[in-house]
Formats: structure tokens, C-alpha cells, sequence
């Protein structure tokens, strides 16, 4: 089982606030190996699971990609 944020990290602010196993909440900044967050799989059942690795890549450039809906006529 991973943790819901995993694939998240890398565009989350430092301050993101991540639900721990014990229900208390810490900034994703001062999450470590070894701490324990609620983790969700891909069915939506939560759990306790072991973080295994943290990633500090640095800033990266963020895009933002936006949407809408175009009206076709007849």
C-alpha cells in the first residue's frame, strides 16, 4: 500500500498538511523515513504506512493547464 500523497509530492507546498497514522497532522516538510501517514489504496481503504523515502528535488517550474468547454454550432 502507498500513500495517497506519493505521486503528489514533487507540486505540493512544504507547509501541505498530511494526515498521520495517529490522526495528527504534520507539513509534508517535516515528514521522515520511518514516520507513519494514513495511506489509501487505489480501492479507498485507509491504513497506517511506513514512509520509505522523502524527495527534496528543489523548485521546479509549475504550469498550469486550463480547460473549457467550446460550443459547436450546427
Amino acid at each position: 500500500m502507498k500513500s495517497f500523497i506519493e505521486p503528489l509530492t514533487q507540486c505540493l507546498h512544504p507547509d501541505t498538511r498530511v494526515r498521520m497514522a495517529d490522526w495528527s497532522v504534520k507539513a509534508i516538510k517535516d515528514i521522515k523515513v520511518g514516520d507513519m501517514v494514513l495511506g489509501c489504496d487505489k480501492e479507498g481503504h485507509a491504513r497506517p504506512v511506513e514512509v520509505l523515502n522523502t524527495y527534496r528535488n528543489g523548485k521546479k517550474p509549475m504550469y498550469k493547464t486550463s480547460f473549457r468547454a467550446i460550443s459547436r454550432s450546427k
